[in-house]
């Protein structure tokens, strides 16, 4: 996975189960292993990372095309993976 582009969707929910967040983001995988998943994200600040689980199954490959971003409206072209 090291050096794939992905597409990240976060969603943060209440107790209640009520929808609170939603974030999207994207950019680089830098490492991948026990530890979790790190990317250095292209849409932020020169340097800013966002690490994930280790888990990989919610990583699946992305199909051809253009990606738009619903926060930013920027549009993100065949990135390898989204995960969500």
């Amino acid at each position: 996975m090291t050096g794939k582009r992905v597409l990240v969707g976060v969603t943060f929910g209440q107790s209640d189960g009520m929808l609170r967040l939603q974030h999207q983001c994207h950019g680089v995988v830098v490492s991948a292993g026990d530890g979790g998943v790190t990317v250095l994200l292209e849409s932020a600040s020169s340097g800013q990372t966002l690490n994930l689980p280790p888990d990989l199954r919610s990583f699946t490959a992305a199909s051809p095309g253009s990606y738009r971003l619903r926060s930013t409206g920027e549009v993100i072209e065949n990135p390898d993976f989204i995960c969500d």
